[in-house]
């Protein structure tokens, strides 16, 4: 008898995952996307000229994000790691990796949520990242994704692979 109940529970759960090969398309799709952003035929410079110059965002201004500067790198790259991919990330996840030592002191941590929301406002302005309705998490965009993609692989690149390109 506790068997038979069982059974229908189950059945009824798998009723409510209909929704689920949406969720997993997008998922995938989202992994296909994060991978076809390392193969571009697009010169650098053109993909970051867009953030380099300042902007306005809710009729505030807003600074460029210049993508050479240590600070903005590490920006890029804690919100392009593989771990954001799929469900976004929050500010709470930025604030860890670029201010481990902020848990400390309440007050710090205030200080440093106000940081990173600064920054999270800076990067919407651009069009790296949007918001995911209904939740606290971000995701960054195609147009973020082949940005960041872009800065750090230029990053890494040796003065040797790098005179190999032609001009």
């Amino acid at each position: 008898m506790a068997d038979e109940e069982n059974r229908l529970t189950t059945r009824d759960k798998s009723r409510n995952y209909g929704t689920g090969n949406g969720t997993s398309q997008g998922v995938n799709d989202r992994y296909l996307e994060a991978l076809a952003s390392w193969d571009s035929e697009v010169p650098v410079r053109q993909v970051v000229a867009s953030v380099c110059c300042p902007t306005r965002w809710k009729r505030r201004p807003v600074r460029p994000l210049p993508p050479w500067s240590a600070v903005d790198q590490e920006l890029l790259a804690v919100v392009s790691r593989g771990e954001y991919v799929l469900q976004g990330f929050r500010n709470r996840d930025l604030m860890a990796h670029l201010y481990p030592k902020a848990g400390d002191d309440r007050q710090e941590q205030r200080r440093a949520a106000a940081r990173v929301t600064r920054l999270l406002r800076l990067l919407r302005a651009h069009g790296l990242v949007r918001k995911i309705s209904g939740t606290h998490r971000y995701r960054l965009t195609p147009k973020g994704r082949e940005i960041t993609t872009a800065v750090l692989r230029y990053q890494s690149a040796t003065l040797q692979q790098l005179s190999k390109i032609p001009a």
